[in-house]
């Protein structure tokens, strides 16, 4: 259950961030749906902090049943370098998805491994 919670609101993530980033047909397809509030930073920014806070919590009650802490460490560094890259750079943002990304399937394999009694 965690692993379609982490995905989604990593998905999430990722959408909001490509409003932030300016992607053309995400800018224009929020335009169409006529929710330009959505192109405010004041809205962007609480809103992604909440998606990662969302990977980040269901990360850390995974966390809590199997006891590796990689997952948690890398998904914790990927939202931080995403919130960074917001300021300094868009490659930096970029690392900071992938570095998530990993730590859900990281969290996934070992939650199976679990579950497999290996």
């Amino acid at each position: 259950m965690y692993f379609i919670v982490q995905l989604c609101a990593l998905l999430l993530a990722v959408a909001i961030g490509a409003v932030a980033f300016s992607v053309g047909p995400v800018i224009v397809f929020v335009r169409v749906q006529g929710a330009e509030f959505l192109l405010n930073d004041a809205v962007l920014i609480p809103a992604l902090i909440a998606a990662f806070a969302l990977v980040i919590l269901t990360i850390y009650a995974s966390f809590r049943v199997h006891r590796f802490n990689r997952p948690l460490i890398l998904s914790a560094a990927g939202g931080l370098a995403v919130l960074l890259g917001l300021w300094l750079s868009g490659p930096l943002a970029a690392v900071g998805y992938l570095f998530t990304f990993w730590a859900i399937f990281e969290d996934y394999n070992v939650l199976t491994q679990l579950k497999e009694g290996k």
